[in-house]
């Protein structure tokens, strides 16, 4: 049985996500040491976190510094509203009580008993909806990967950028609940959208940039369709006591974070060439490194559902 729900926002899912952007969070190393380091990626209805650390220098064995003597303050719509000491024994600090909505701006500041200062500032951005998701196959004869196409109106009076991301959630009651959770690898067959823009380099056609994209091409059409082409593992029949969901997120990606990403993939990226220029990873922290941004989602999904499963 084959049925399609759509929903505009899974709770389970961005949580999952921001949770994967901390846990490959990588502390940029500045030559010198000692600046403070900010990172925070700002969602609405994720637990608002910090991490706060210093910069160490190239001759360090340590990926970064704690700091003993700092503290955070958060503001939001230029009200304050959290201050703390940091926690120097932790990575991240987590502050459940902060709640952000759509179009907050979002202002934290980081200090030390040094007078150090640095700052960061995003605004919380309003997703945009997936209006549907088509795909293309014979469930008889399932090829090797499936033509999908993510439909969605680009918002004309604003720029924005993109990260599509693909879900596969397996639960399986055979003889008790059992849940897996992957992020599905597909094949970027839209080359006007995922195609490498002239600022990441010619020596990068074929890099997967995680795929992030500006709205320049999907501005171009009402109800634009996003081409993706999909392993065909994903819609091959369920098990019996089998339930699969299928999910599309199109994440909104504030201007920092989006630049973030794709110059950490060509850092990455030049990290395996013998001779390169030097790629710096974008910062917006002013007095410090790092990255304050933010990120929402809008989401549909494709749920197959086995015989017998309850």
């Amino acid at each position: 049985m084959l049925r399609k729900t759509i929903k505009g926002f899974l709770l389970l899912i961005v949580v999952l996500s921001a949770t994967r952007c901390e846990s490959n969070l990588t502390i940029d190393i500045e030559d010198g040491g000692g600046d403070l380091v900010l990172y925070s990626f700002v969602m609405p209805d994720s637990t608002f976190s910090v991490h706060l650390s210093r910069s160490v220098s190239y001759s360090s064995v340590d990926d970064y510094e704690r700091v003993y003597d700092g503290y955070v303050i958060v503001y939001k719509n230029d009200v304050k509203i959290d201050s703390f000491a940091w926690p120097y024994e932790s990575i991240w600090a987590y502050r459940p009580d902060i709640k952000v909505a759509y179009n907050d701006t979002i202002k934290i500041v980081s200090g030390d008993s040094q007078g150090n200062l640095a700052t960061g500032t995003t605004e919380v951005l309003q997703p945009v909806e997936i209006e549907s998701v088509t795909t293309e196959y014979n469930e008889d004869t399932i090829p090797e990967y499936v033509n999908c196409s993510v439909i969605f109106t680009d918002p004309a009076d604003i720029t924005n950028y993109y990260q599509l991301v693909v879900i596969s959630e397996t639960w399986n009651n055979e003889a008790e609940l059992t849940y897996e959770y992957n992020q599905v690898s597909y094949l970027k067959s839209d080359e006007d959208v995922f195609y490498v823009r002239d600022q990441d380099g010619s020596l990068l056609q074929g890099i997967d940039f995680l795929g992030t994209f500006p709205d320049d091409i999907v501005k171009t059409q009402e109800h634009y369709p996003v081409k993706i082409e999909i392993p065909g593992v994903y819609f091959n029949p369920p098990a019996p006591n089998e339930k699969r969901k299928l999910s599309f997120l199109l994440v909104s990606l504030s201007e920092d974070y989006y630049k973030y990403l794709r110059s950490k993939v060509v850092a990455e990226y030049n990290y395996e060439l013998p001779i390169v220029t030097p790629v710096k990873v974008h910062s917006n922290i002013s007095g410090g490194h790092g990255l304050v941004g933010s990120l929402s989602v809008a989401s549909d999904s494709i749920v197959f559902i086995g015989n017998n499963y309850n």
